[in-house]
């Protein structure tokens, strides 16, 4: 079976579409989603299972991937396996390895954690409350948001 790699550019692309790309061009690449919500399209049959959000123009302006939980996907930031790697560690090497920096007044921490100068987010419903806790121990989600998504 051959590995799925799946690529997230901040404040760029994610799943072979764009940030401010039309909701017509998104379903002309992606396909028709399974429901809508709002502004929101959800893909559900595909793993991962994903979401897309739309601004007021009608325009990508979110990505949200969630861990397809599989292990021939493979979500991918910077080269970091997003879902394979436990969540803390993720962060840890993410902030050692680059210039970034979460938001440390992000009242979600540490279920969400937002990395504002890329529109960058990941989030986990619970905790880990123990080390052989798998709940809690990866992310749920990775989303990327279209310049001021989180700052506006």
């Amino acid at each position: 079976m051959q590995m799925k790699e799946i690529q997230i550019i901040p404040l760029q692309s994610a799943l072979g579409v764009e940030i401010g790309w039309s909701r017509e061009q998104t379903i002309e690449m992606l396909g028709v989603p399974e429901s809508t919500l709002n502004k929101t399209d959800y893909y559900q049959k595909e793993l991962p299972m994903f979401s897309i959000s739309y601004d007021s123009e009608i325009r990508i302006e979110y990505i949200e991937i969630s861990n397809p939980k599989k292990t021939d996907v493979k979500v991918l930031f910077q080269g970091y396996d997003v879902f394979g790697i436990p969540a803390n560690e993720l962060i840890n090497q993410i902030e050692t390895s680059t210039s970034l920096r979460y938001d440390r007044n992000d009242p979600e921490l540490p279920y969400s954690f937002i990395f504002l100068e890329v529109e960058l987010s990941f989030w986990r419903p619970v905790l880990q409350e123990y080390i052989e806790d798998p709940e809690g121990m990866y992310f749920e989600t990775i989303g990327i948001g279209k310049e001021g998504y989180y700052t506006k």
